[in-house]
């Protein structure tokens, strides 16, 4: 019975000790903290609307046959302006979209025949408008990277004159298609800045008439590229 005793006063006194050791050591005996995981808050979904301006660059160019077959090279830039339209949603990072814009433009230039006196020809993109999927990277409930494609619509005006002074006016929308580069950052809660580079292709051919004369454009090749900077209001979103 002593050496109970005595074995149960040894256990006790041992746990005791240790109890006592743990406490003297700082942090001992508290739960393991682990760094939160980063979390994404749902803050880019929902529809947006807003404005836009910018720069662009046009290179066009076509063959002119008016009975003699020429070919005319245009090179311009000017502002454009406009709106755009959307609506997003957002898994964790991964923002998806649709979005639709129209810009107003004053891209013009005209050329005189190097051949042929009197024969001018002229183009001036007027509109441009876009509908575009859109996909996007949310680095944070503040930043967002995106890009963006689909068709692209411009409203091209043609004016050329043969030499006897016939005037060859048209002005219509071509189809074509738009890639887009841009970044986004919510500066208060639902208004969102950003900067986005567009470009856009458009390839198209034209049968021209006026009082019974003909003539043509052919192999009409247009690269529009445009810099512009926007701002969105985002409806429905919180911090």
């Amino acid at each position: 019975m002593n050496r109970i005793r005595l074995a149960l006063a040894t256990l006790a006194i041992g746990a005791l000790s240790q109890q006592a050791l743990a406490a003297d050591i700082p942090g001992a005996g508290a739960p393991l903290l682990r760094a939160p995981a980063a979390v994404i808050a749902s803050s880019w979904a929902g529809i947006y609307a807003g404005g836009h301006v910018g720069y662009a660059w046009v290179n066009n160019n076509y063959r002119l046959n008016d009975g003699f077959i020429e070919q005319f090279t245009f090179d311009t830039s000017g502002f454009l302006g406009g709106g755009q339209l959307g609506a997003q949603a957002q898994w964790g990072h991964w923002v998806l979209g649709l979005e639709g814009t129209y810009s107003g433009a004053d891209l013009a230039q005209t050329h005189t025949s190097a051949l042929i006196a009197g024969k001018t020809a002229a183009v001036d993109v007027r509109q441009i408008a876009t509908i575009t999927g859109k996909i996007g990277w949310a680095a944070s409930d503040r930043w967002m990277v995106y890009g963006k494609g689909g068709f692209a619509f411009g409203r091209f005006h043609t004016l050329d004159i043969n030499s006897a002074g016939t005037n060859f006016d048209m002005s219509v929308w071509e189809n074509g298609y738009t890639l887009g580069l841009g970044m986004d950052f919510m500066w208060s809660p639902n208004w969102v800045v950003g900067a986005e580079f567009d470009y856009y292709a458009f390839r198209f051919n034209r049968q021209l008439f006026n009082s019974g004369i003909r003539a043509a454009i052919t192999d009409s090749d247009a690269d529009i590229f445009a810099f512009m900077i926007r701002l969105s209001y985002l409806f429905g979103t919180r911090w």
